[in-house]
């Protein structure tokens, strides 16, 4: 599950260590979702496979835009790519 949490770094540390206690698994995730704007042609394919429409069409220009904070990181929009514009950056 991908959970996003969102407060001061002593309250995230705190919902961490509870969840910990609850024997539940708690990992940090720095993973990012990388578009190379010189490869990506605003197809919309990526778009069509997003869960959280992170990635969008823009309804007047057609330009891809992307939304990190939607973004979860599934990776799925990496395979829908037929130009290989999308990469995760570590």
């Amino acid at each position: 599950m991908v959970l996003e949490l969102a407060g001061d770094i002593d309250q995230l540390e705190a919902a961490s260590e509870w969840m910990r206690s609850l024997d539940i698994e708690v990992s940090a995730d720095a993973r990012e979702i990388a578009i190379d704007e010189t490869r990506c042609v605003d197809c919309g394919l990526c778009t069509g496979v997003c869960p959280t429409q992170a990635l969008q069409l823009h309804p007047e220009s057609y330009q891809l835009t992307f939304s990190r904070s939607r973004c979860i990181v599934c990776e799925q929009c990496i395979p829908a790519c037929p130009y290989q514009a999308i990469s995760v950056d570590l």
